[in-house]
């Protein structure tokens, strides 16, 4: 069995922290880790540039996440924002890390891999 690890991610618009996330959920094969975007005070000056995608949804790219200990992953995963609802009061906020490598996933989401594997084994 393994251990959990929590890392809370910093989530970066340009050179302005504009919230976290723990990235809970992953998709091992897909090279995705996801999960509950915490918006701080900042965000509000960066809604303006999302792009409206769909009839409820909203998208903010191009962003640099970056772990705890200041750990900029922006070379090795393309971040996103997705807002559901509404811009202004969402009803969810979910960020979305894509890792370009394989190397980079597993560095920063291997608990991600060994649930995976925990989960199909046999």
């Amino acid at each position: 069995m393994f251990r959990w690890v929590s890392l809370l991610f910093q989530i970066y618009y340009e050179d302005k922290l504009i919230g976290h996330s723990q990235l809970e959920k992953g998709d091992p094969p897909m090279g995705v880790a996801h999960g509950e975007f915490l918006p701080n005070k900042a965000f509000d000056e960066v809604k303006k540039h999302f792009d409206h995608i769909e009839k409820d949804i909203w998208r903010l790219e191009n962003l640099t996440l970056k772990t705890n200990n200041r750990i900029s992953a922006d070379r090795d995963f393309d971040v996103g924002i997705l807002a559901y609802e509404s811009l202004e009061d969402p009803f969810f906020l979910e960020v979305s890390a894509f890792a370009k490598v394989s190397e980079a996933y597993e560095a920063l989401f291997l608990h991600h891999i060994k649930a995976y594997e925990e989960h199909y084994k046999d």
